[in-house]
């Protein structure tokens, strides 16, 4: 049986917008039966530079990854017994303050 996993971006927001120009990305990790998965990976790379920006969720399935610089990114979320959630175009600026729900996919090699 293939398990799948919920990521609900629950902001991706300029929180320090106004002082420093970055944006935090902040969300929960859950299974497609809604219970939070803890311990995932979240990885943000950035598509022009490479750097990478890592966070984890904790015991209730939230991650925070702060300061954040503007621009696309490869977010991926990995947990153990899940398949890799890959999102290509990811794009942060510093005034967007967007909800994303996505549903995670199985197959890891096909990219949302």
């Amino acid at each position: 049986m293939h398990k799948s996993i919920l990521i609900l971006l629950l902001s991706v927001s300029a929180g320090f917008a106004q002082t420093t120009g970055l944006a935090t990305v902040v969300g929960t990790v859950t299974d497609n039966s809604g219970a939070v998965i803890a311990g995932a990976s979240v990885n943000l790379v950035n598509s022009e530079t490479q750097f990478t920006y890592n966070g984890e969720t904790n015991a209730e399935g939230s991650y925070y990854v702060a300061n954040v610089t503007p621009g696309t990114y490869r977010m991926t979320i990995q947990a153990q017994g899940f398949k890799r959630y890959i999102r290509d175009g990811f794009i942060l600026r510093t005034s967007d303050s967007p909800v994303s729900t996505c549903s995670w996919n199985s197959d890891p090699s096909r990219s949302l």
